[in-house]
C-alpha cells in the first residue's frame, strides 16, 4: 500500500485533475491546507482509505464524474472545507460513501440544470450523485438504533431517487449514475403507542427543519391524500379524486391528526383522516410538495441537510392494531341542561356531548336548534371533548320551556349519521333526531345590596326571629 496519497495538493489552486486511476493509497486525491478552485473529474479511485479527501480550508473545488468505490474510510470526505460542488459521481461500496464534518455550504448536486436523455426522452433537471446504499442506510435497525448514517451536516443536497444500477440507460454530455429512475426509496416507519400522540420518526440526518417527509395515503374509494409531518403535526398537502395526480402543494390543516399505522414494510393501515373515509394502503416516500411535473422521475426541489435527529425521535412500534371500517353511528352521551330540568337560568348555554369524534362541518345552527320561542345563536364544536355548544345571542325567556334538537344531518368522521334513538342504526330524520326539553325558572341575577323603605327594625335584642321578604323582579 502507498502510505501517501495518489495525488496530493497543498496550498495549491486552480488545478485540473482528470483521467487518473488511483488505488491502494491513503487517498486517491488529497486536497490539503487551503487548496482551492481545483477541478477533480473523470477519475477512478478505488480500494484506498479515502477516495477523495478535502481538509483544512480546501474550499470552492468541483468534484464531478468520478468513479469512487470500495474505499475503506470514506468515498468522499470533507473536513473544515466549504462551498464545494459534488455531483455526477458514482459512490459504490465505500465505508461510508460520503462524510462531511465542520463543513458548510457544500452542494451535492449539479450547480445548474443539466439536459440528459433517459429511455428515449430528453429532460432538463439538477442531477446529484449515484449512491448504491441508500436503502440500507435509511432503514432503522431495531427500535432505537437508526443504523449507520452519512455524516453530512450543513450542506445542500438534492435528493435523488431510488439507488440506481449502472446500466448505461442515461446518455448525457457528462457520465452520471444511470438506471430505472423511480420514486425514491420506501422506508420503514414506526407508529406511536398511542394514536393521540400523532406520528413522529427519524429516518436519517438529512431530515431536519427544512426537509419534511411526505406520506401518500391511498383510500378505499376515489379520495386520495398527500400529507406531511411538519411543525409537530400532520398536514394535508393536497387531496384529489383520481389516482396518480401530482400534488398541487397547497397546505391544508388536518383537524384530527390521529393516524394509527400498523407496523409493516412499505404498506400500512392508518385510521381515518378528516372525514373522507378509511385508508387501505399507506406508503411513505421522500418528497416535498413539489411534484415531478416534467415526468423525469426526479423531484424538483433541493434540500438542506442538518443532521438533527432529535426533531424526529424514533417511537416504539404499535404492534397489534387491526384496521376495521367504522359503521357504528354516533349517539348522544350527555346534554346540558338535562332533559326535563326545571331550574335553568336565563343566561344558560346548551351543550351536547357525543359518543365519538364528529365531523364539525355538520354541526351548525341548522342541525343544532333551540325552539319554544324564536332563538338565534352560534354553534361551536370542541373536538377534544366531542362537545357541541349552542350559545344564544340573548338571554332565554323567564318561565318558558325550550326544546333542543340535534338532527341526523350531524355525522361522525366516517359519515355515519346520528343515532338519536340509540338502537344501533340511524334511520334518518325525524326518527333519529335527538331532542330534549327544559324549563327556564331562574333569572340568573342577584342583588349586591337591598334597600327598603320604610326601614324594618326590632327592639327585641338577644332573641332570634325570622324576617321574610317578598319581591317581584322585573
Amino acid at each position: 500500500m502507498n502510505t501517501g496519497s495518489g495525488i496530493r495538493l497543498e496550498q495549491s489552486t486552480d488545478n485540473d485533475i482528470r483521467d487518473n486511476s488511483c488505488t491502494a493509497s491513503y487517498a486517491g486525491v488529497l486536497c490539503f491546507r487551503n487548496s482551492t478552485g481545483n477541478s477533480i473529474h473523470d477519475n477512478t479511485f478505488s480500494s484506498n482509505l479515502y477516495g477523495i479527501a478535502l481538509s483544512f480550508g480546501s474550499d470552492n473545488n468541483t468534484i464531478c464524474n468520478n468513479e469512487v468505490s470500495s474505499n475503506n474510510c470514506a468515498g468522499i470526505s470533507l473536513w473544515q472545507s466549504d462551498s464545494n460542488a459534488i455531483y455526477l459521481n458514482n459512490l459504490i461500496d465505500n465505508s461510508p460513501n460520503a462524510g462531511s464534518e465542520e463543513s458548510i455550504n457544500n452542494t451535492w448536486n449539479s450547480p445548474e440544470e443539466m439536459t440528459y436523455t433517459y429511455h428515449g426522452n430528453t429532460y432538463t433537471n439538477y442531477l446529484g450523485n449515484y449512491w448504491n446504499d441508500y436503502a440500507a442506510y435509511l432503514l432503522p435497525v431495531g427500535h432505537n438504533n437508526p443504523g449507520t448514517i452519512y455524516l453530512i451536516t450543513g450542506d445542500t443536497y438534492y435528493w435523488q431517487d431510488e439507488a440506481l444500477a449502472y446500466d448505461g440507460n442515461i446518455e448525457t454530455y457528462a457520465k452520471v449514475w444511470v438506471g430505472d429512475i423511480q420514486f425514491g426509496p420506501w422506508l420503514e416507519l414506526f407508529a406511536p403507542p398511542k394514536p393521540s400522540q400523532g406520528i413522529r420518526f427519524w429516518l436519517g440526518p438529512w431530515i431536519n427543519y427544512g426537509i419534511h417527509p411526505t406520506v401518500e395515503l391511498f383510500y378505499d374509494g376515489d379520495w386520495h391524500f398527500l400529507t406531511e409531518w411538519k411543525d409537530g403535526q400532520w398536514r394535508v398537502l393536497d387531496e384529489y379524486r383520481e389516482g396518480n395526480i401530482p400534488p398541487k402543494g397547497e397546505w391544508i390543516e388536518i383537524d384530527y391528526p390521529e393516524q394509527m399505522i400498523e407496523k409493516a414494510r412499505i404498506r400500512y393501515g392508518p385510521d381515518t383522516l378528516g372525514s373522507r373515509g378509511y385508508a387501505q394502503l399507506h406508503e411513505f416516500q421522500f418528497k416535498t410538495a413539489s411534484s415531478d411535473a416534467d415526468g423525469d422521475g426526479i423531484w424538483d426541489t433541493p434540500y438542506t441537510i442538518d443532521g438533527d435527529k432529535d426533531n424526529y425521535p424514533l417511537m416504539e412500534p404499535f404492534e397489534n392494531y387491526e384496521m376495521s371500517e367504522d359503521t357504528t353511528p354516533p349517539t348522544v352521551s350527555s346534554v346540558s341542561p338535562e332533559d326535563s330540568a326545571t331550574d335553568v337560568r336565563v343566561d344558560t348555554v346548551v351543550t351536547a356531548t357525543f359518543s365519538e369524534a364528529m365531523d364539525s362541518t355538520t354541526i351548525t345552527t341548522d342541525s343544532f336548534t333551540l325552539a319554544g320561542s324564536a332563538v338565534s345563536g352560534t354553534v361551536t364544536y370542541n373536538p377534544a371533548t366531542y362537545t357541541a355548544t349552542f350559545t344564544p345571542d340573548t338571554n332565554l325567556d323567564y318561565n318558558h320551556t325550550y326544546t333542543a334538537t340535534l338532527s341526523t344531518a350531524i355525522t361522525d368522521l366516517a359519515g355515519n349519521s346520528l343515532d338519536g334513538g340509540e338502537d344501533g342504526t340511524s334511520e334518518g330524520s325525524p326518527i333519529d333526531d335527538y331532542s330534549w326539553s327544559f324549563a327556564v325558572r331562574l333569572c340568573g341575577m342577584h342583588a349586591e345590596e337591598l334597600h327598603m323603605t320604610p326601614t324594618i327594625w326590632s327592639s327585641f335584642r338577644g332573641f332570634p326571629f325570622v324576617l321574610a321578604i317578598y319581591a317581584n323582579v322585573r
